[in-house]
């Protein structure tokens, strides 16, 4: 062979050897610029989808997750969050084969969870909400009431519950998806037949409205029942608690604290009056309640639009550019309905009468007829007629609250639910509690 046919051959294989090499490279450049290309897309598709989801926040929740409200106490034991809620759109959930309730809607991370630990000391701070002004404790001591700290000695459920606190998370999401302020949101739920209990900023002082009227009731049983014995003050009581009349209420206060309502008084005859009406808040104190105030009447009422003379003095209005008002907590409220229901307010007469005046129809023809009910707009709206339902709900134009106990049919599903909703908002919204309701109640009547 010829060296030319030698050259020739060697140079049509280096070329065969780059053509080839140049294929491979080609194959490779193109099959790189589509992975690329289809990364970008979905990126781009992906998007919206996320501009979308943080359109349904509020304000307050754009910038971050609602986070706890963390008390010294708290901080001391730490607080668990909840980063894996199991929000799935099957018809059940896929961990635990319950409902998946609100699967619609976003996961709120960093909820705080109510431990065993935790609650050991409930109310041992005060978390207070950015509208509201807490009584010095000072306070009783001038008047002469001594403060005797107490434990809760109640059989009030401390175990906390990884399924309630997730039903409590979801109503969370709920509220979150609604545009509604999570940040004035506190909820506390109690399953009767475990006896557990979860809850969202259930510490936070928040103002009560007409839901303090249950506390009233409960101090009149246990102060001054033989007043019952009064047709008027009987009265009063059922029109109080089954119609939240505010002059009823008014009445109660004057009668059980002797604190009637009328001109400024002298510093003397004001201590005097003041330690009068310090002592609601002193009998739940001593049986372990913090965090509480339902010492000032509730408006309009009567003739009488807003507090005034001795009614303004209360408030320390000249002190400080926010008046004190009524606050308590959700936990709170939780702990008093537990109480009546399990016969431990008073006594267990006295809670069943209690309870009894708390009981509420469910029956459309019944509830629509009467123009400032219990049901519509509240829970018992978001409920079958035939479930049983004892509640207070309390609101004005900044507030809608609810706290009932709820039981199925067939008395298997049986628990409390009491939400606070400190926002107008909440007000505004006359579906959010019905609708916040029926998902529970759904809930709860599955796992039995």
């Amino acid at each position: 062979m010829s060296n030319n046919t030698k050259l020739r051959r060697r140079i049509v294989r280096k070329r065969l050897s780059i053509n080839f090499k140049r294929l491979i490279l080609f194959y490779l450049v193109s099959i790189s610029t589509v992975i690329i290309f289809s990364l970008l897309i979905r990126q781009i598709l992906s998007k919206p989808s996320h501009q979308a989801k943080n359109t349904t926040h509020p304000p307050t929740s754009q910038v971050r997750d609602p986070q706890p409200i963390v008390s010294t106490v708290t901080n001391s034991t730490g607080i668990k969050n909840v980063n894996n809620l199991p929000i799935t759109t099957n018809e059940t959930n896929n961990n635990s084969g319950q409902p998946a309730i609100y699967s619609n809607i976003n996961r709120v991370n960093n909820l705080p969870i109510t431990t065993n630990e935790t609650n050991k000391n409930l109310g041992a701070t005060v978390n207070i909400s950015s509208n509201m002004r807490i009584i010095p404790e000072d306070d009783y001591t001038q008047v002469g009431l001594k403060l005797i700290s107490q434990q809760d000695l109640t059989q009030f459920p401390r175990n906390h519950d990884q399924k309630l606190q997730n039903i409590v998370n979801y109503i969370v999401n709920y509220v979150t998806s609604k545009g509604a302020s999570t940040k004035d949101l506190s909820i506390s739920l109690v399953d009767l037949n475990s006896q557990t209990y979860a809850g969202y900023e259930d510490e936070v002082t928040r103002f009560p409205a007409s839901v303090t009227k249950l506390f009233w009731m409960v101090y009149l049983y246990g102060t001054k029942p033989n007043l019952l014995q009064q047709p008027e003050i009987q009265k009063a009581l059922n029109k109080m608690i089954q119609d939240s009349d505010n002059e009823s209420a008014s009445l109660i206060i004057d009668k059980t604290t002797r604190t009637e309502s009328g001109d400024e008084l002298t510093t003397e005859e004001f201590q005097k009056w003041y330690k009068n009406r310090l002592s609601m808040n002193h009998f739940f104190k001593e049986d372990g309640y913090q965090n509480i105030n339902i010492s000032q009447k509730l408006y309009p009422y009567s003739k009488v639009n807003g507090p005034a003379g001795r009614d303004l003095q209360i408030r320390k209005p000249d002190s400080h550019p926010l008046p004190i008002r009524n606050y308590t907590t959700t936990y709170n409220v939780a702990r008093l309905l537990f109480e009546i229901e399990t016969g431990e307010s008073v006594s267990k007469q006295y809670s069943r009468n209690m309870k009894n005046l708390l009981q509420r129809s469910l029956k459309k023809e019944e509830w629509e007829k009467i123009e400032f009910n219990h049901i519509a707009g509240f829970f018992g709206e978001g409920l079958p007629e035939d479930a049983q339902l004892f509640s207070k709900m309390g609101w004005n134009f900044q507030t809608r609250n609810d706290a009932a106990i709820i039981v199925s049919p067939d008395g298997k599903a049986k628990y409390i639910l009491v939400v606070f909703g400190n926002h107008p908002s909440f007000y505004k919204d006359k579906k959010m509690l019905p609708e916040i309701s029926r998902q529970v109640y759904d809930y709860m009547t599955t796992i039995y």
